[in-house]
């Protein structure tokens, strides 16, 4: 009997002749099965498979991988076959009544004692078949993986681009230090969690004291190199928990979080002093940076608004009063305190 050199791409008995399928399918018992019965179910013991003489059956997988629908002539089920009590992988249903060859332990021995060189030659076959298949399945993986990959290469440069085009937009160019619009957002929040928690916040504003003569008298670029001066003051004179701020021209703010007044006090005059006592500008050394700082504690129940105006009204005081000193709360000092980190 010459048969058909089998291609392990394609069904199970690919390559038998039709004499060999009748042969492994009479050992068989017939099944008929109703639309919607159930032949087996995933991660339940099986020991035999199947061929599909009549009807339609559909395999249904787990872990989102693509479900089969099985017409006459398919062969489903050949792991637990070969391996014997082996976990189902999917749950077969019948979508149409079916006619069933069920090739199980009895057929295997009625097979081994009449047919065992065309047993040998299913089973070698079969495992040839099972091999493709998870060679097919390795590909797929890998190519799912590659392109998973890829996906994730470009949802992290995405998340890179808006993170840095979200930091440019928070950001004040010049000084580095956070802007306006920062200030504007956070400071809501701010508030808000320490109204939860009964933390003290402390709002400081800073203005650099004769700006507009430095400006008129030396040029914007010395007037720059003065706002980046005490930028990188007020960045040492914070934690990193706090939140400095330049909101426009020569002004500055500073959110202190979870502090108590002294140690924000102390900080509001440690920006002061530390700028008092800086080195001249490079190339001008007639411009020596001062300050004046208003600053405040926050309230209960008080709005970013009227802490805002508070502060601004220890400011302008701090000016009135002759400017390079800190005007908090009714208070004044124009000499550094033991200001602690």
């Amino acid at each position: 009997m010459n048969s058909i050199e089998p291609s392990y791409e394609a069904i199970p008995f690919d390559g038998f002749s039709a004499e060999e399928i009748a042969a492994i399918c009479t050992a068989g018992k017939t099944r008929r099965c109703k639309t919607d019965d159930v032949l087996f179910r995933r991660d339940e013991y099986g020991d035999s498979m199947f061929v599909l003489e009549e009807g339609e059956v559909e395999l249904t997988f787990a872990d989102g991988v693509s479900g089969k629908s099985l017409t006459s002539t398919a062969v489903f089920g050949e792991l637990a076959f070969v391996t014997g009590r082996h976990l189902r992988t999917a749950t077969a249903r019948a979508k149409t009544e079916c006619l069933l060859r069920v090739i199980d332990e009895t057929a295997f021995e009625r097979l081994y004692q009449t047919q065992p060189r065309l047993l040998v030659r299913l089973l070698r076959h079969t495992c040839g078949y099972l091999l493709a298949s998870e060679h097919r399945l390795i590909a797929s993986l890998r190519r799912k993986n590659r392109e998973l990959e890829s996906t994730l290469d470009y949802l992290r440069r995405t998340r890179e681009e808006v993170g840095y085009q979200e930091l440019l937009a928070n950001t004040d160019e010049l000084t580095g230090l956070y802007n306006r619009r920062c200030l504007n957002l956070q400071l809501d929040k701010f508030i808000e969690r320490a109204h939860a928690t009964g933390t003290g916040l402390a709002l400081i504003l800073v203005d650099v004291d004769e700006f507009k003569r430095v400006n008129d008298t030396f040029g914007h670029t010395a007037g720059d190199e003065v706002l980046k001066r005490l930028a990188s003051i007020i960045t040492d004179c914070v934690r990193t928990s706090d939140l400095p701020c330049r909101f426009g021209g020569d002004e500055f703010a500073v959110v202190l979080t979870e502090i108590e007044p002294d140690r924000a006090m102390d900080r509001a005059e440690r920006i002061r002093s530390c700028a008092q006592q800086s080195n001249p500008i490079p190339g001008h050394a007639q411009i020596t940076v001062s300050t004046s700082v208003g600053g405040v504690m926050l309230q209960p129940e008080e709005e970013a608004s009227s802490l805002f105006e508070r502060a601004d009204q220890e400011l302008y005081r701090s000016k009135e009063l002759g400017r390079n000193r800190v005007c908090w709360q009714g208070y004044e000092t124009r000499h550094s305190s033991s200001a602690g980190n």
